[in-house]
């Protein structure tokens, strides 16, 4: 397992990329172990802080000066690779109005074709920066379960007991 610190940006359409750098100083084992990986298959998955494995797949190009550019892996793609990612983004702190707002578009856009981005969707809701009714629309949407409207009506009504972040 090799430590990377990762930075990730998110366009105001959704788009992500990401770059990073090894977050400790390989020694010559380990450089050499890196190197054999990336020459066999420079696709790995992302784990973050607390996971026991890794879900997004993810391809690692890595500079002369030791920076590593992560793109989605097109080959590895998949709809549970997208949730994943959507509940990541809605989850991290650093995450303004923007990018939630990108990631509730693309929730939508998931759930009128079907699909299930159910932690993603739950993930918004604990999102005090969104505004409840917009949120509730969510469960209106073909890919919404039963189970789906009815969690997110608890979440939804646990957040009039907490506070908006202030800017």
């Amino acid at each position: 397992m090799y430590d990377i610190d990762i930075t990730v940006a998110v366009d105001a359409v959704g788009q992500w990329r990401a770059t990073g750098r090894h977050a400790n100083v390989l020694d010559a084992i380990q450089r050499e172990g890196w190197d054999f990986l990336m020459e066999m298959d420079p696709h790995f998955s992302i784990a973050f802080p607390g996971e026991d494995r890794g879900g997004i797949m993810v391809r690692v190009v890595e500079t002369g000066d030791g920076t590593l550019t992560l793109t989605e892996a097109p080959d590895w793609d998949s709809a549970w690779n997208d949730n994943r990612l959507l509940r990541l983004l809605a989850e991290h702190p650093g995450a303004d109005l923007r990018v939630l707002r990108a990631v509730l578009d693309a929730v939508a856009t998931k759930l009128a074709e079907g699909e299930r981005p159910y932690v993603a969707v739950l993930a918004l809701a604990d999102r005090l920066e969104l505004e409840a009714d917009e949120l509730r629309k969510l469960g209106t949407f073909q890919g919404a379960s039963a189970r789906l409207r009815h969690l997110l009506d608890l979440r939804l009504s646990a957040r009039i007991r907490q506070t908006p972040p202030t800017a």
